[in-house]
């Protein structure tokens, strides 16, 4: 069995890079708490509504990982694509969506 450890370099942030995060009613709106996704366990109720936001001032380049307030691995279909070229199925990637809270504009190319 591999096993990955993922981790954000913030000492290479840069001021235009995006920070998302979510809205403090998340675990009663989407029924998930923070700490659910650390558990390794395949999740099959996942909502796939689950929003995070981000202001185009505070940054507006997307990064292949996106740091948010909840601590979790929101990665690029780059990324994906990338994990996938070493044969690693057995990921799960649940979709969220990521919004500037002024515009509405979506990101799509994250999970």
């Amino acid at each position: 069995m591999k096993y990955y450890k993922i981790m954000f370099d913030d000492e290479r942030i840069k001021k235009d890079d995006i920070v998302c995060f979510t809205e403090k009613e998340y675990e009663r709106r989407y029924g998930v708490k923070q700490y659910d996704l650390n558990d390794g366990k395949f999740i099959d109720n996942w909502s796939d509504i689950f929003t995070f936001y981000y202001n185009e001032k505070d940054g507006n380049q997307p990064t292949d990982y996106i740091s948010n307030n909840l601590g979790w691995f929101l990665v690029s279909h780059r990324f994906q694509q990338i994990m996938k070229s070493f044969r690693e199925e057995q990921i799960q990637y649940l979709p969220v969506n990521i919004k500037e809270t002024n515009t509405g504009k979506v990101l799509n190319e994250f999970l």
